[in-house]
């Protein structure tokens, strides 16, 4: 990095900071956020999809109780929420607010109900790291998609300053 690109006597190496909770201020670091809501979404939606699968060809008893036998009726409403959300982080991936807001929603929904039904029964401590970890970036995914639509109508994105003539930080 040269001292043209602003970062004189800064550091180039990201703090750990800027890894779970980056500053949405910028394009690039505003999709970064919208790439971790969108793995996020991918994370909930493999979740969503194993717990039936595990119990209907698995014997994988319920978290919710159970014999760990259940139909597939039953099955079909959560492999119509893998449908949805799968829709959803799609929508977030082309940087939908509302999609980023419904990935947070079900991200908040899953952390309640883990704590609610399963955490009691439960003795492990890797499960909820892990989703923890997936919970602050379906945040971050959040954030990344209003921080980006604030550059773009502000007209701050790349694309809209070369458009408009603007030169780019590298043409200057």
């Amino acid at each position: 990095m040269t001292e043209s690109d602003g970062l004189k006597g800064k550091d180039t190496k990201p703090s750990l900071r800027d890894v779970w909770w980056p500053n949405v201020k910028t394009e690039a670091t505003a999709r970064k956020a919208i790439s971790s809501g969108v793995a996020a979404g991918l994370y909930y939606a493999a979740m969503t999809l194993l717990t039936p699968m595990l119990q209907i060809y698995g014997g994988l008893d319920s978290p919710l109780g159970g014999n760990g036998h259940r139909s597939l009726s039953t099955a079909s409403i959560e492999f119509a929420i893998v449908g949805i959300l799968l829709l959803v982080t799609f929508a977030l991936f082309k940087k939908s607010r509302i999609a980023g807001l419904l990935i947070l929603l079900f991200g908040i929904l899953d952390f309640a109900t883990w704590f609610i039904y399963v955490m009691p029964t439960s003795a492990g401590v890797g499960l909820p790291i892990v989703r923890l970890i997936f919970f602050i970036l379906a945040i971050n995914g959040a954030r990344g998609t209003i921080g980006y639509h604030k550059l773009k109508r502000c007209g701050l994105l790349a694309s809209q300053q070369i458009s408009q003539g603007v030169p780019h930080n590298s043409e200057k």
